[in-house]
């Protein structure tokens, strides 16, 4: 198997910040988590032998509990929790459309990777989309597909799920840079949110939903509260502490953390602003 990197063109698009002082994702943006707890993570590193996966024969290439712990908490999210289906109960009639908002949390968490800037967080992202391809995405295929034995699918399926974070990566990822780093006027963030909405009515809901339908509403303030969390947390806390994937149901708080006012004052009150 080859090794998977992150997509050249996302990562083009991901330009070293020019101020002066030392980069950090949080240093542009003052969102309040405190209410959400530091939790230490208890996941360990782990042979799945329970299931179909490469896992033992690349483990000393590629280990790293770090990598695997943020892949392993986030897939438990998507596959143990209702959570998802709650807010949008669309992905119980479409597979896809549920395949691909997986997708989308994977790209969340590598688009925060990326942020880092230094090539240990590269390192750690390509592990993690082993992990994902190796382990994660077989697991959510099993489950998805419990009418066939694994082995008959997981090549076929594994490879359309890798191919879908690089596609949807090389869209997304240059939005999110711009959003991060531009001046946040209000006529700015308007034309952000429509190209996040349209990125996500193509590619997330295939069209199965109108402009004004509330799931795409619901799906950009939810894309958008969880990049702002995960820039919240320092590299550190993300790989130690509990990730609160799916960290509200309460409409207001998801409003609050996506409030464009409140993306304007951070954005004026940066350097980069001035």
């Amino acid at each position: 198997m080859q090794k998977i990197f992150l997509p050249i063109k996302a990562l083009k698009a991901i330009k070293l910040n020019k101020t002066k002082g030392i980069y950090t994702p949080q240093r542009f943006f003052s969102f309040n988590f405190t209410q959400l707890q530091k939790i230490e993570k208890t996941i360990k590193l782990e042979e799945e032998n329970q299931s179909f996966s490469f896992f033992n024969m690349f483990k000393e290439t590629y280990l790293s509990k770090p990598a695997y712990s943020l892949g392993k908490e986030l897939f438990e999210y998507i596959l143990n929790e209702n959570h998802i289906e709650e807010e949008f109960p669309i992905v119980k009639q479409n597979e896809e459309i549920n395949i691909n908002i997986m997708v989308l949390h994977v790209i969340l968490l590598l688009y925060r990777l990326s942020l880092e800037r230094n090539s240990y967080a590269q390192k750690e992202a390509s592990i993690l989309q082993y992990y994902c391809k190796s382990n994660f995405f077989v697991d959510f295929a099993a489950k998805h597909n419990d009418h066939m034995p694994v082995e008959d699918f997981a090549n076929e399926f594994i490879e359309n799920y890798a191919k879908r974070v690089d596609l949807f990566s090389n869209e997304l990822f240059p939005i999110l840079e711009e959003l991060s780093h531009k001046k946040g006027n209000a006529v700015f963030l308007e034309t952000e949110k429509n190209r996040i909405k349209a990125f996500l009515r193509k590619n997330i809901f295939m069209f199965e939903v109108s402009e004004k339908d509330e799931y795409l509403e619901k799906l950009y303030k939810y894309l958008i509260a969880h990049r702002n969390y995960l820039i919240s947390l320092n590299y550190k806390d993300m790989v130690t502490y509990k990730i609160y994937w799916g960290f509200s149901k309460d409409t207001m708080l998801l409003e609050h953390f996506t409030n464009p006012n409140e993306e304007a004052k951070n954005s004026e009150s940066s350097p980069e602003s001035k």
